[in-house]
């Protein structure tokens, strides 16, 4: 939160500073004499304040832009990751992860009906989205994986074969690097 309140100060001061520089601009041409800013400050042309504004503004919004992406990916992969029921301490992840379980119950022992078909292919692909993002982070997230496990076991119903290749594919990899980080290690210390 200070890092957005900071960034709100800094907006509103670069704003203000171009908006004093527009104004001493103006004010200046429609005196005979300049204004006292520009005499004790010395002002760019009105084309240079316009293109530092203008690139002040793109800057401004490029960076808005970017945090809020980056914040709303941040949302997204939590809520995607809570609906497949992560982390198993969260008590709305509890519950989506008692949700998740009892429709692959329904699914894996053909109580469907009819009637609920429809709602179950839903289910289906909104969980299958949830994965593929989540496989999506697993890379940079610091227990990703634990969380490729979690879903191979809990989620193995909504996975097709290539989606469940890539978790395990994962898990493999993720182990192979760790144990060759691990006996780098071993080596260091026992030259050392």
């Amino acid at each position: 939160m200070n890092i957005a309140k900071e960034f709100a100060f800094m907006v509103l001061l670069v704003s203000n500073f171009c908006v004093i520089i527009s104004a001493d601009r103006s004010y200046s041409q429609s005196q005979s004499q300049p204004f006292t800013l520009s005499s004790i400050i010395p002002i760019p042309s009105r084309d240079t304040v316009g293109n530092i504004c203008s690139w002040i503004s793109t800057s401004v919004e490029s960076a808005t832009t970017s945090a809020a992406t980056t914040a709303y990916n941040t949302i997204s992969d939590t809520a995607a990751l809570t609906k497949l029921g992560w982390p198993e301490y969260n008590p709305d992840a509890c519950k989506e992860a008692k949700r998740n379980q009892d429709i692959y119950k329904t699914i894996n022992e053909k109580l469907y009906t009819t009637n609920n078909i429809q709602e179950l292919f839903a289910f289906l692909e909104r969980r299958r989205n949830y994965l593929i993002r989540t496989y999506n982070l697993l890379p940079t997230h610091e227990q990703g994986i634990r969380i490729a496990e979690y879903c191979i076991i809990n989620h193995e119903t909504a996975m097709d074969k290539f989606l469940k290749n890539l978790f395990l594919d994962f898990i493999e990899r993720t182990a192979k690097e760790s144990q060759q980080v691990n006996a780098s290690i071993t080596q260091y210390l026992t030259e050392h």
